[in-house]
């Protein structure tokens, strides 16, 4: 019993190490520490906060291995704390500061009342679900856009690296966010023309980050109409945001709108019975939380949407993580 109560306090704190993680993101305090040495009234003076809170706040980030006291009692980070820097390369920095964002916290607010009434968390906290919020607040909006395209960052590596692109002369990222995903791939494969299709306040930020000229990017919603043009169709982590009847209703708009020869490639997390599916299990909680009927799906889950669409399944190739690309061909 004493162990388990230790890992279940351990849980119990989880939130506070939460906030402790965003509280150093979000004053800079990783990036001004850097790859230096600094001490704490060096850290109060260049940012602005009080000597005696940070006395006690840098225990808290010691104990949580974000950074280590030194012999001369000054202070660096460590790995885990390098990760927190805005220009890391495997940078956490823009996760940590959505996945604590007061929006998002609101929302885990109503976690017990959604579980009773079968309605969105996020829903009953906001008024309204996810992507329309995120519509309407721009500062959520750009929280959202850079934590999704920092975090799939090292699975986009993955996905180029085991899946063949040179077979394609076009292809179209719907819900392509900032269309970071698309200059990856047009980096690996430079005679590749590609479209980012995404909402109008989508958009108008990649426009503004992404400029390339073999990308173009254009507004418009996959609920409705898509461009049909394109050897191949990507959707990246978009069905599990959705109801599997809205995700029927995305598939049949590709079905209906792309050419009989073009392939459409999902990537999705992919969830099984296996204990090992941490990822996908958790990930499942924050859709029920935070999209309107989204979930993680098993891949017979997604076999039979597509199936139900019209189109063929011809291929999966397992990526990083749980992160897995399913390749489909039209009937």
């Amino acid at each position: 019993m004493p162990k388990a109560k230790s890992l279940l306090l351990k849980k119990i704190q989880g939130a506070q190490i939460t906030q402790i993680v965003y509280v150093m993101a979000r004053l800079g305090i990783a990036d001004f520490i850097n790859q230096e040495e600094r001490s704490l009234d060096e850290i109060s003076e260049e940012l602005g906060l009080s000597l005696l809170l940070l006395q006690r706040l840098f225990p808290a980030l010691e104990s949580t291995n974000l950074v280590k006291r030194l012999p001369n009692g000054r202070y660096a980070l460590t790995d885990e704390g390098l990760l927190l820097r805005k220009q890391e390369e495997d940078s956490l920095y823009h996760l940590a500061m959505y996945k604590s964002a007061p929006f998002v916290w609101r929302a885990m607010e109503y976690f017990c009342e959604g579980l009773s009434s079968g309605e969105s968390p996020f829903e009953l906290a906001h008024g309204t679900h996810l992507f329309d919020y995120l519509e309407n607040n721009t500062e959520a909006n750009t929280l959202f856009q850079d934590a999704m395209s920092h975090f799939e960052r090292h699975s986009s590596k993955a996905l180029i690296d085991l899946y063949d692109f040179s077979s394609f002369k076009h292809i179209t990222d719907l819900g392509g966010g900032n269309g970071s995903f698309l200059h990856s791939v047009l980096e690996r494969y430079p005679d590749l023309k590609a479209l980012n299709f995404d909402l109008s306040h989508v958009i108008e930020k990649a426009r503004r980050i992404v400029q390339h000229s073999s990308i173009e990017h254009r507004e418009g919603s996959f609920f409705e109409q898509i461009p049909g043009d394109s050897d191949a169709f990507l959707l990246r982590n978009i069905l599990h945001d959705w109801s599997d009847e809205s995700c029927l209703e995305i598939l049949k708009t590709i079905y209906r709108d792309s050419r009989p020869d073009s392939k459409l490639l999902l990537i999705e997390t992919l969830i099984s019975s296996s204990p090992d599916s941490k990822l996908g299990r958790f990930s499942n909680i924050t859709m029920f939380m935070m999209t309107p009927g989204g979930r993680e799906r098993s891949e017979e889950d997604l076999l039979d949407l597509c199936a139900q669409s019209g189109f063929i399944h011809t291929e999966t190739i397992r990526c990083s993580g749980s992160k897995s690309l399913l390749e489909f061909t039209k009937k």
